[in-house]
């Protein structure tokens, strides 16, 4: 029998576009049905941290000044972060296993492009020592699917940009949109 679907949004903040992108957030929200609420948890990371790591990761000055001038404040709360690669990689697959609860639900793991948050998540988890704890094949494109349904409009509150705050924004109107389509069953 198929194992019922846990839906897992992703959002990343990061210093460059390429798959080896230097990460400074993360936000990973999903429903947990036990406790009738949503489960939300945001990652920062120093850009300083990649100081002696530009071998394995990249930084684009562009990428740098975007987050400057749209969110400053955001970009200085990163800089005040003292965790660690290995902690917020860590942190990432903890997230995913509680959604998983004892590989009771499979994981449907949404972005906003498979080209971008995936690729680069995965390189962050390689480099910490760590393998992604999702199947390639549940990889999903919240993207694609919001521009097909534009008819679905989210119910968004004006805010802050942040990894975290785009996360939930974006699995908020998922779920918008999956109640219009029917919830999809493995």
């Amino acid at each position: 029998m198929a194992k019922p679907i846990k839906h897992v949004m992703l959002d990343l903040e990061t210093l460059a576009v390429s798959p080896e992108a230097a990460v400074i957030q993360i936000g990973l929200v999903y429903y947990d049905a036990a406790s009738d609420l949503p489960v939300s948890r945001g990652i920062s990371i120093s850009p300083d941290i990649y100081m002696d790591k530009m071998a394995y990761f990249k930084v684009d000055p562009r990428t740098i000044a975007f987050h400057e001038k749209t969110n400053p404040q955001n970009y200085e709360y990163c800089k005040q972060s003292t965790v660690s690669l290995k902690k917020a990689a860590e942190l990432v697959r903890e997230v995913i296993d509680s959604a998983k609860e004892n590989e009771t639900y499979a994981i449907w793991l949404w972005c906003c492009g498979t080209d971008f948050d995936i690729p680069i998540i995965t390189h962050f988890l390689t480099y910490s020592g760590l393998k992604p704890n999702w199947s390639y094949s549940y990889v999903r494109d919240y993207r694609t699917l919001r521009e097909m349904y534009k008819n679905i409009v989210p119910l968004t509150a004006k805010g802050d940009h942040s990894a975290l705050r785009d996360a939930m924004v974006q699995y908020n109107h998922l779920m918008e949109i999956l109640d219009y389509v029917g919830q999809p069953q493995t």
